[in-house]
């Protein structure tokens, strides 16, 4: 196969992968001139790992790196089932909730990474972070109240589990006192509130996957 016919077969690919995935990254990397020209922040201090820039063990933060490593496990699983129930017009509601949960795992994602309720708004905007919490809460609500239906259709109770850990992480966090441990009750019931969301969204997108294929294998008999 000559050049000219592998420009054309994986021309769309080529083109798809520079403007998602190569144009913001060339974008971040031009953020990071603007912030040393303009703040004076060394480069190094942006793209090496924490732990190598502060001079600390290796092990340092593992576990909230784990977490976010699994945050984003959980965005992906998202946009998978939303790209798998593509064209299916009588699971339309359902494409939409994975494709709206992957964009609220970025969300959470991002808020893990960059400690947005914890560093940056109470610091930098001053919103305490119990009024975040009280913003996450009602954006939730909203979130389950619009997909209801969506929702019964996947094994939710998974779902409610990992609430229930992320939940008891927040309220862990929002104490005036800390507990005997306290780092390990708050980051571990985050911990295995991330574990669950992961759990749930693979397992509903293993389930939608299943369905597709017996529909696709029926049809063929």
């Amino acid at each position: 196969m000559g050049w000219r016919s592998v420009w054309r077969a994986q021309r769309a690919a080529l083109l798809s992968a520079i403007l998602v995935g190569y144009v913001p990254a060339f974008l971040v990397l031009c953020m990071l001139v603007v912030a040393r020209l303009r703040f004076g922040i060394p480069v190094e201090n942006l793209t090496r790992d924490p732990a190598a820039v502060a001079g600390a063990p290796f092990y340092i933060g593992v576990v909230s790196n784990f977490g976010m490593v699994l945050w984003g496990a959980s965005a992906a699983a998202c946009f998978l089932g939303y790209m798998l129930l593509r064209g299916d017009a009588g699971k339309r509601d359902l494409r939409l909730f994975f494709l709206v949960s992957g964009m609220i795992t970025c969300a959470l994602l991002l808020d893990d990474l960059l400690q947005f309720h914890e560093e940056i708004y109470p610091k930098y905007v001053a919103i305490p972070q119990r009024f975040t919490y009280g913003a996450y809460t009602i954006g939730l609500l909203a979130y389950v109240a619009r997909f209801r239906a969506a929702i019964s259709r996947t094994p939710y109770l998974l779902a409610l589990l990992a609430a229930v850990f992320l939940g008891l992480s927040a309220v862990a966090d929002q104490l005036p006192f800390e507990l005997p441990a306290h780092y390990l009750f708050e980051d571990g019931f985050k911990l295995l509130g991330i574990v669950g969301w992961l759990t749930y969204l693979a397992r509903s997108v293993l389930e939608q996957a299943a369905g597709r294929v017996r529909s696709e294998w029926v049809a063929k008999v």
